[in-house]
């Protein structure tokens, strides 16, 4: 066997139901299956580290167990995170636009304060009282350029952080569904 690392995943379910819907309350269960393979896979996935692969094994009752229940089962996983990586991909798109529309905004206003910033260091070399001075360096150096800068973060924000949740969904996704499936005898 390769040095890829192989985690497995156990899930005790009633029925084969209770992959995709949410437990009864009262339930030993708090989440669906689905769910719970979720956060298990969800907990080895990283950014910058190779996946590892998952092999999930579900236990139901024996009189649950019926002739093609893997390959259904395992259809519907695949048609499932299919359904979600996709999801989570027009949620990143969305993101982005919202990002170019945040980073025309603040490029008009970036563009506004560094011109006002301009204009008040100016004021403050043409040799007028120095206390008007001072006032328009402060005005140049902090007020007007802090401003644009804190303009300009919110773009950023979109591009360089807010898509990864997205992208840690696709990748997840894609593990499940690429995930060694077992069901067994409990």
């Amino acid at each position: 066997m390769s040095k890829e690392q192989l985690h497995e995943i156990t899930l005790h379910l009633d029925d084969i139901q209770d992959l995709f819907a949410d437990p009864e309350p009262g339930s030993d269960r708090y989440v669906s299956g689905i769910d719970f393979i979720y956060s298990e896979v969800r907990t080895h996935v990283r950014v910058l580290k190779p996946p590892p692969k998952f092999k999930v094994t579900i236990e139901l009752p024996q009189e649950k167990i019926t002739e093609g229940l893997l390959e259904r089962t395992m259809a519907k996983i695949k048609h499932y995170c299919q359904f979600k990586a996709e999801q989570s991909h027009k949620e990143l798109r969305v993101l982005r636009h919202q990002g170019l529309d945040a980073l025309r905004r603040s490029l008009v206003l970036a563009v506004i304060c560094v011109v006002l910033g301009t204009i008040a260091t100016l004021l403050s070399q043409s040799g007028i009282h120095n206390a008007l001075q001072a006032l328009f360096l402060f005005i140049a150096a902090f007020c007007v350029l802090g401003a644009g800068w804190v303009a300009l973060w919110m773009p950023f924000e979109y591009f360089l952080y807010d898509g990864w949740p997205f992208q840690q969904d696709m990748r997840v996704y894609k593990q499940i569904a690429d995930a060694d499936l077992a069901i067994r005898e409990s």
